[in-house]
This record gives C-alpha cells, sequence and structure tokens, in this order.
C-alpha cells in the first residue's frame, strides 16, 4: 500500500507542477494564485501546501524542472569542431537556444522568488545552484577533450576557463532578461567575444 501512495503523491506532485507552470506562463507569477493552481489540479489549498510550502518555491520548482528537462531532451554529446572556440561555442549556442523558450518576465520572476524564498529557506537555493554547477562541470569536461586533442596548450586551466565562461554567460542572461530590446543573439555575439578572449 505504501507504494501505492508514494505514487499518487507523485503524480500529484506532478500535475501540480504542471498545472503551475501553465498558469504562470498564461498569467504570469503575480496573478496566479496558490487557490487557482489547487482548484485546476483538483486538490484543497491545504493539499497543495503539503507539496510546495509557498507559491516561491513551487515557482522555483516548475523552473528547476523544466530546466532539468532541458537536460533529457537535449542531445549534447556535441561534435568536435574545427577550434577550441568554435566548439565551445557551438555548445552555447545550443544550450542558450533552450532558454528562449521560456518568456523572459517568467525567468525575471523566478530570481524574485528565488531571493523570496532564499530569506526564509537558504537551504532552497541548493536544487538551483547543483544546475549551475552540473553547466560548469559540462564546460571542464568539453574543454578537457579539445585540450587532449590538442587544440589547447597542455597547461591550460581547465576549472578556471569554465568558471569565466560561465560567468559570462550568465553576465549576459542576466542583461538578457532586463534589457526588453535584448535579443539571444546579442548574448551569443557578446559572449563569443569573451569566449575568444578567453581561448586565446
Amino acid at each position: 500500500m505504501s507504494g501505492l501512495r508514494e505514487q499518487k503523491k507523485q503524480a500529484t506532485r506532478k500535475t501540480i507542477m504542471v498545472v503551475a507552470k501553465d498558469l504562470f506562463l498564461e498569467k504570469g507569477y503575480e496573478a496566479t494564485s496558490t487557490e487557482l493552481v489547487a482548484k485546476k489540479a483538483g486538490i484543497g489549498s491545504g493539499t497543495l501546501f503539503n507539496y510546495f510550502p509557498s507559491k516561491a518555491e513551487l515557482l522555483v520548482e516548475v523552473m528547476r524542472a523544466e530546466f532539468s528537462g532541458m537536460e533529457e531532451k537535449e542531445d549534447m554529446s556535441l561534435e568536435i569542431l574545427e577550434t577550441a572556440e568554435a566548439t565551445v561555442r557551438d555548445y552555447l549556442t545550443k544550450r542558450l537556444e533552450g532558454f528562449s523558450l521560456l518568456e523572459k518576465k517568467l525567468f525575471r520572476e523566478l530570481i524574485v522568488a528565488s531571493l523570496n524564498a532564499y530569506q526564509s529557506k537558504p537551504e532552497f537555493l541548493n536544487s538551483l545552484m547543483e544546475l549551475d554547477f552540473m553547466f560548469i562541470e559540462e564546460l571542464e569536461e568539453l574543454l578537457k577533450e579539445v585540450r587532449n586533442l590538442g587544440m589547447l596548450p597542455k597547461n591550460f586551466e581547465v576549472e578556471i576557463a569554465a568558471e569565466l565562461i560561465y560567468s559570462s554567460v550568465m553576465f549576459e542572461t542576466l542583461v538578457y532578461l532586463y534589457q526588453e530590446g535584448r535579443s539571444l543573439e546579442e548574448v551569443l555575439e557578446q559572449t563569443g567575444r569573451k569566449l575568444t578572449f578567453i581561448l586565446k
């Protein structure tokens, strides 16, 4: 019986997240109430809070699941191109294109909600930070591979380079999110200029 109970709990959790994602995209974070999410999910408000203690934490979990879903859907075994820079640029292009599928407004609300959740529950951001570390680790592996192929000097410090590339991507992504006219192509162009500097 405990197995069936656990399956039902997981199914309810998934339903809540699917409903919440649709409502967040349709109405925005502020206009989506937990009562509306619960109603659309076919549960009581109290039941929703058994799964997600706050609306902020629900949004963070929805977005985290979305990013994890990108990880599962995408084949990130990228081909090695003619140079280290071209290879890393190709990787970053494929990574960033996934972000363009989600609205800027929801990303901005995610940042605010994450900070609010952090105030009451500092350990909560660990799950989001895991995604950042995964990104850095992927960059490290890619840089090690191109270094082993002789495209980078043998003493090239892949760990430092991966963190610098990640920092550049995050900076450009923040600019993208907060400047309405900023396009993903501009993010890739600016990140590419920094990539040239890091890998030269």
